[in-house]
């Protein structure tokens, strides 16, 4: 199991596994594929920025998924990959090799993944929800936004950051 110092040995397995080049900017959620858990508005940020690769991590079986859901996911930009229902030590490992975790939850019942994503010291960017502010305030790797554009705003913005950081 990797641990937080080893963020940079995630990072090259997760892009090599997905054959990604190496400076790829990858956003992650964690979630069923229910509206309420965001995924629509992810695959709508996703859109936004075809320049980040948008990975979803869990699922839900067959046709419990609305269909609604399903034609969005089957529709979903190229930059997107649904990866399915995973073990703990796969998420931790999805955390650890990530740039960005995107938390477009409408409701926040089990902040299991979010305390996961916290402990691999992976920047959050969270809608404000009520049930999502346990101990959490804005910081540099805490983020909450009101909408999709807010989402995409503040990625772009740690984009940019990582850049200028990587170049200085």
């Amino acid at each position: 199991m990797l641990q937080i110092s080893q963020r940079p040995v995630a990072r090259r397995q997760l892009r090599e596994s997905l054959c990604l080049e190496e400076q790829a900017v990858i956003a992650i959620a964690v979630g069923t594929y229910r509206e309420t858990e965001g995924v629509l508005d992810f695959l709508k940020a996703a859109g936004e920025m075809p320049d980040v690769i948008f990975l979803w991590y869990g699922g839900t079986s067959g046709r419990r998924v609305k269909r609604r859901i399903r034609r969005a996911m089957k529709e979903a930009p190229e930059n997107v990959c649904f990866m399915g229902e995973i073990e703990a030590d796969e998420l931790r490992e999805g955390c650890l090799g990530a740039d960005i975790y995107l938390n477009l939850s409408y409701e926040e019942t089990e902040e299991t993944a979010l305390r996961e994503v916290l402990y691999c010291g992976l920047p959050v960017i969270a809608r404000d929800i009520p049930g999502c502010d346990f101990r959490l305030k804005d910081t540099k790797d805490m983020s909450r936004v009101q909408n999709v554009e807010d989402a995409v705003a503040c990625i772009r913005r740690r984009v940019q950051e990582r850049t200028l950081k990587e170049i200085s």
